[in-house]
């Protein structure tokens, strides 16, 4: 089953804020409680919402676990949303979502907020599908003093142009910080309002064929961008057969992926072009191969490294308190959360294990 609703991507933490608070106050109200909202586990017999992006190739092994039958294989029920980044966020805030594929650093002012959510599957690691992309005539990030950059503020765009800057000895108070959607980064550059902006596939390109560059890419950053499956806690805590049964489909259908590339890539646009609204192009194999081009899809083995306690760059507990510590610096996050409890991975292993 699938329900379009809006198109996008990125969310920055202000927006998020006042989106949740349009659809019912949860986060200016505080911590969530367990008359908020619609319960998932009200409704037992309710196929698992999961909320995905319609214009982000990564996580199409939720199209290709629905299509090749690898849900159905495991006994999964699972109904496909699509939105907006900033859409799937604010669902998965008001329990209209069961779980949503995320930047698994944007876990961090969830928990902060009081959101009960979990990472249970890191999907993969973004390396060239993002960019910061500039105006014709910026050759280096040092061009940037006194400039524009576009980013959606508190994300980890945000994040990773910033830690860049300051790498090259650029204060934050040397650039202008712009709250600029992912998606409006060509256009922006074309007008003159922005000099620089952090934007995705196929906005890269895009930017590109009109004259820019893309300068500077997450692959370059010292804390990885990793993506991931985000459930709430309801379904884990009393629908955990359902919740096993989606992760073993979906890790499935990634292995299936990554040895059948060609078909797997028509399978997700296919998926994809699902939920394409009137007016826009259509997805082609080709889109999703460039897309996944810039990533590596994460196998069992990197689940392993990812999730385990270490002080290694790759960990998920590395990359979250270095998020955190940012959010904390901007004044995004006031306390630090938990960060133990927004990790879990039972499910992972035990798929894997299978």
């Amino acid at each position: 089953m699938a329900e379009s609703v809006l198109r996008g991507r990125r969310i920055s933490r202000r927006v998020f804020l006042k989106g949740a608070a349009a659809a019912g106050g949860l986060l200016a109200l505080g911590p969530l409680s367990a008359c908020d909202g619609v319960e998932p586990d009200d409704m037992p017999s309710s196929p698992l919402r999961i909320g995905t992006v319609s214009t982000w190739a990564a996580w199409g092994s939720l199209y290709i676990a629905e299509r090749k039958g690898f849900f159905k294989q495991y006994g999964a029920d699972v109904e496909i949303k699509s939105y907006a980044y900033s859409g799937a966020l604010d669902a998965l805030s008001t329990k209209k979502l069961d779980a949503a594929f995320l930047v698994v650093s944007d876990v961090v002012p969830m928990a902060a907020a009081g959101l009960p959510v979990q990472v249970v599957w890191a999907v993969d690691q973004v390396l060239t599908s993002d960019a910061l992309v500039v105006r014709a005539g910026v050759n280096e990030l040092g061009d940037l003093r006194g400039g524009r950059i576009g980013v959606l503020y508190g994300g980890f765009s945000h994040f990773w142009v910033l830690k860049a800057l300051e790498a090259k000895g650029i204060a934050p108070d040397e650039v202008s910080f712009m709250d600029v959607a992912g998606e409006d980064v060509p256009a922006r550059l074309r007008s003159g309002e922005i000099d620089a902006g952090e934007t995705w596939e196929p906005h890269i390109s895009e930017a590109v064929e009109d004259d820019g560059q893309a300068l500077l890419f997450p692959a370059n950053s010292p804390v990885p961008m990793i993506e991931g499956l985000v459930f709430q806690r309801a379904p884990i805590e009393k629908r955990p057969a359902d919740v096993q049964a989606a992760v073993r489909g979906l890790m499935a259908a990634q292995q299936w992926w990554r040895r059948n590339p060609i078909e797997g890539n028509a399978v997700v646009a296919d998926g994809m072009n699902a939920f394409v609204g009137e007016g826009d192009a259509e997805v082609t194999s080709v889109d999703i191969e460039r897309t996944i081009a810039g990533l590596w899809l994460y196998r069992v083995e990197d689940n392993e490294r990812v999730f385990a306690r270490s002080d290694h760059a790759g960990s998920l507990y590395t990359v979250l308190a270095a998020v955190n510590d940012f959010f904390m610096r901007l004044g995004i996050v006031e306390e630090s959360p938990a960060l133990d409890g927004v990790l879990n991975a039972t499910f992972m292993r035990e798929a894997a294990a299978s």
